[in-house]
């Protein structure tokens, strides 16, 4: 979405002519379900809509104007730093600190998709304050790897094992779908993989770490 409307899309819904953008692609979407009769979720772009970029309400906000398009609509909340740099994801106790505003501010949402995270930590502080429903995506490399070096299938029973409440399951984004499909195979695991409830992938078959080569 955000190539389409160049730049944060958080950022059109001050403006009536960012919010026609908006309406343009939710529409879209909605009209594309409706037509092949398929479910759709749509998520209120908040996933940069921390205490960083984000003012008081923004989110609630942003939750409202695509309630226009669905009935069900869910949340989106990122890392602070970068999703391709690990280095700069947060701990448990940082992520749960940082977090908690937006949290809070999406207490309202059907669930939230915590997506495209480098590693276990910062999810997990998410997840200690989220207090809805929850999905977790991250990125994974080929190897079937976080971009922290934690094995996918560890991730997630170290998450579902010490989350206050475990995810309704687990999502892989951001990288090629040929990346994603070695991913699974390099560390395939018959149960941990039945926790797997969505993917998206994205056109560049590049592995996620050659973007920061000192990784």
């Amino acid at each position: 979405m955000w190539e389409r409307v160049g730049g944060d899309p958080m950022r059109l819904l001050d403006t009536a002519e960012g919010q026609d953008k908006l309406a343009a692609i939710y529409t879209e979407y909605a009209e594309t379900a409706s037509r092949w009769r398929l479910p759709i979720v749509l998520f209120a772009p908040t996933w940069r809509a921390n205490r960083d970029h984000a003012k008081a309400r923004n989110n609630a906000k942003a939750l409202e104007f695509v309630r226009r398009f669905s009935n069900c609509v869910g949340a989106l909340m990122g890392p602070r730093g970068d999703c391709y740099s690990p280095q700069a994801a947060l701990s448990r106790e940082q992520a749960r600190s940082f977090h908690l505003w937006q949290a809070e501010e999406l207490s309202q949402a059907g669930f939230v998709l915590v997506s495209t995270m480098p590693s276990v930590s910062e999810a997990l502080g998410i997840l200690d304050v989220v207090r809805v429903p929850c999905l977790v995506s991250f990125v994974i490399t080929a190897a079937g790897q976080l971009l922290d070096g934690t094995p996918l299938w560890d991730a997630i029973a170290r998450i579902d094992d010490t989350a206050p409440r475990a995810p309704l399951g687990y999502w892989i984004n951001c990288v090629h779908p040929r990346t994603i499909l070695d991913g699974l195979a390099a560390q395939n695991d018959s149960s941990a993989l039945r926790r797997i409830v969505g993917v998206q992938g994205n056109t560049s078959p590049v592995d996620p770490r050659e973007f920061f080569p000192s990784l």
